[in-house]
C-alpha cells in the first residue's frame, strides 16, 4: 500500500503530463493521448498478467527476484526517458486561438476559427 501511495503521488501522473506535451497540434492531441492512454492500460495489464508468473518462477530459480527484475525495467524506462524524451520547460508554446498577422491560427483550421469567433459574438451579444 506504501508503495502504491509513493507511486501515485511521484510518477505515477507522469504518464499523463509526457503523453500531453508529446502532441502540440489540437486535433492530434486528442487521438495521441488516446492512443497512449491505451498503450498505458495494455501494457498495465501486461505487468498485472505477467508478476505471478515471474513470481512463481522466481521462486524455482533463487537469484531471480520478482521486483529486482521489475526494478531494472523501471531503471531502463527511466535511462530511456533522460536521453530520448525532449526537454519543453523552455519551449514556445503557443496557444490554439493566437493568430498570426495572416489571420491563421497555428493551432486550428480557419474554418473552426470562423465557428468559434461567431460562437463567442453570439454569447457575448454582438449579433
Amino acid at each position: 500500500m506504501l508503495f502504491l501511495l509513493a507511486f501515485e503521488c511521484g510518477p505515477g501522473p507522469l504518464f499523463f503530463v509526457i503523453a500531453s506535451e508529446m502532441f502540440e497540434a489540437p486535433k492530434l492531441k486528442s487521438v495521441g493521448l488516446a492512443y497512449c492512454n491505451v498503450a498505458g492500460w495494455i501494457l498495465n495489464i501486461v505487468v498485472t498478467l505477467a508478476f505471478p508468473k515471474l513470481s512463481a518462477l522466481s521462486l524455482e530459480v533463487q537469484w531471480l527476484n520478482t521486483y529486482w527484475v521489475l526494478a531494472i525495467v523501471a531503471t531502463l524506462s527511466f535511462v530511456y526517458l533522460l536521453i530520448f524524451l525532449p526537454e519543453t520547460s523552455g519551449a514556445k508554446t503557443v496557444a490554439p486561438f493566437d493568430e498570426r498577422e495572416d489571420g491563421s491560427s497555428p493551432g486550428l483550421d480557419k474554418e473552426r476559427n470562423l465557428l468559434l469567433a461567431e460562437e463567442r459574438s453570439e454569447a457575448l451579444g454582438d449579433v
